[in-house]
């Protein structure tokens, strides 16, 4: 399975391998892979729809990521502040980059 998450977060204990992808290699991981949204904002949902042309929907679930999945991580270039929501303007002021977060053990 490969999860959309908005942090890099370990989902569970063991070995995972973290990398930097670019854009086309998310949407080309979205386009030949089923995926499961684990985004939990509106706003972080809404700018992946714009920038891979694919309906990406908020959905605040809980990932256990078993060895072999992997997930695409949106992050954020700096942490906002305690409990802010920030809308897609702010969102894209702050800047990002995409990893790949994969379970290996």
């Amino acid at each position: 399975m490969i999860y959309l998450m908005n942090t890099s977060i370990l989902t569970s204990f063991g070995k995972f391998d973290y990398s930097p992808i670019d854009l086309s290699e998310v949407v080309e991981l979205m386009v030949n892979n089923d995926y499961q949204s684990a985004i939990g904002h509106e706003s972080t949902a809404e700018v992946m729809t714009t920038l891979t042309g694919i309906n990406v929907v908020m959905n605040r679930i809980t990932v256990d990521m078993q060895v072999g999945d992997s997930a695409i991580v949106f992050k954020l270039n700096a942490r906002p502040a305690e409990g802010a929501i920030l809308n897609r303007e702010e969102l894209e002021r702050i800047g990002f980059s995409w990893g790949i977060l994969k379970r290996l053990d």
